[in-house]
């Protein structure tokens, strides 16, 4: 696995809103597109304060990854427990895209990524 730059060339983090549903999903599409077509590096989102996400959410994801890897970036997914976790295990989201329980857990290095915090 490759380590994370660091500095301003750290990885951005969108923080994820709770519930990460259809209205959320339909109010940050225009954000997720600029995400997915702006040519920027790899992406991580935070689920960490997420109870609560449904097949829009996961649909959103998905569609982020596929972007993302037709380029050559990564989608890392960082946060997961209770309910979200379920549905990625579920679904094999997982087993596809990086999943880390915290963002220390991406590598041993202290976290240094600017963060995007959106709330709907």
């Amino acid at each position: 696995m490759s380590r994370r730059p660091r500095g301003a060339d750290a990885i951005p983090i969108f923080v994820v809103p709770d519930p990460f549903d259809a209205a959320a999903v339909a109010e940050l599409r225009p954000r997720f597109d600029q995400i997915a077509e702006s040519g920027s590096g790899d992406l991580i989102l935070d689920f960490s304060d997420v109870d609560f996400v449904d097949s829009s959410g996961v649909g959103v994801v998905v569609f982020l990854y596929k972007r993302l890897a037709a380029r050559g970036a990564r989608l890392i997914v960082v946060g997961l427990r209770g309910h979200p976790r379920k549905l990625f295990e579920l679904l094999h989201v997982d087993r596809v895209i990086e999943t880390y329980d915290s963002l220390d857990d991406i590598d041993s290095e202290p976290v240094t990524a600017r963060t995007t915090t959106v709330t709907p």
